[in-house]
């Protein structure tokens, strides 16, 4: 448990966690390991689960185009979760990749605060993806 908090607890995504609720989130999810060009998750597929990078990069495929590359912090199927609507891209690792996987199930039995900090920080990402994806289109 210790060695899992040591390398989650620096990461982007819990900047506003205390340590109490840094342990919530880690007990409301499973550890994954990753191949490097190991598909994580499949366009087109149905999953309520977020992931959260804790190692290695991931790319973020449409079709066969490489959209993003995602680091170490940055997170990932926040529309799958939130919504249960399909993926909208395909992850592949592109290193050996160690994330949270994390379902609404799971984090529904942490507590209130840790609850609402989660969703603040889900949001905040859904609301940067979102402006950098109408960039994006602005400038087509």
């Amino acid at each position: 448990g210790r060695v899992k908090f040591d390398r989650v607890k620096d990461l982007s995504f819990f900047r506003e966690f205390p340590e109490s609720e840094i342990w919530e989130v880690i007990n409301a999810s499973a550890w994954h390991g990753y191949d490097t060009d190991e598909e994580i998750i499949q366009e087109g597929d149905i999953e309520i689960s977020f992931f959260i990078i804790v190692e290695g990069r991931v790319s973020v495929r449409k079709g066969s185009r490489d959209l993003d590359m995602l680091a170490r912090g940055d997170c990932f199927g926040e529309m799958g979760f939130i919504a249960g609507s399909k993926r909208t891209a395909t992850i592949v690792a592109k290193t050996e990749v160690a994330a949270l996987k994390i379902t609404a199930s799971l984090i529904e039995k942490a507590s209130l605060s840790c609850q609402l900090r989660f969703k603040n920080v889900f949001l905040e990402t859904m609301v940067r993806r979102l402006s950098l994806a109408d960039d994006v289109i602005v400038d087509k």
